[in-house]
């Protein structure tokens, strides 16, 4: 397919080639220029022969190839917006768009309300990735708990030896 799409025959299938052989393939154009992001690795403008045979499994298994980050913005009604994502903002992992801030989005082409819908769903998704201990305590919170731990621990072993020797020093409980 590659081949054949290549017109030009330099190797390199530019955005034109791509274009004419996804629509004769019947897919709609903002479908194309996502695809043609997420295939374009190095974002040169043109899908080499290793970008494409990179791209093209996924894009036969389901249409399109999907990633995380593409998934996520589906997830959020934020897909007409991958391409501007991928290409403006560089972002390739939904983790490179927690460090976005709201001006970003806003050149993107988001609206205010969308931009605060954005805004609380990152923070979201940062809060299921943030390092996490038993119970929902943060990092800081368990290295806090575990230090009481062992000085709860150590009172303890004082106690228990202490309890050990009552019948021999007087201690009583």
């Amino acid at each position: 397919m590659f081949e054949r799409w290549d017109t030009n025959g330099d190797g390199i299938l530019d955005t034109d080639e791509v274009l004419m052989g996804c629509l004769y393939m019947g897919m709609e154009p903002d479908q194309i220029s996502a695809l043609f992001a997420r295939m374009d690795v190095n974002s040169d403008g043109e899908i080499s022969l290793e970008e494409w045979r990179a791209g093209h499994t996924a894009f036969r298994l389901i249409g399109t190839a999907n990633d995380e980050l593409c998934t996520w913005l589906k997830t959020h009604k934020l897909d007409k917006y991958e391409v501007a994502v991928r290409e403006d903002m560089g972002a390739t992992t939904v983790e490179e768009l927690l460090e976005m801030d709201e001006d970003d989005w806003v050149e993107v082409g988001l609206k205010k309300l969308e931009v605060k819908r954005v805004m609380k769903a990152l923070a979201d998704y940062g809060q299921e990735v943030a390092p996490r201990t038993r119970g929902g305590a943060t990092e800081a919170e368990g290295l806090e708990a575990v230090e009481k731990a062992k000085n709860a621990a150590d009172i303890e072993a004082v106690v228990a030896a202490m309890r050990g020797h009552a019948g021999n020093a007087g201690v009583q409980e």
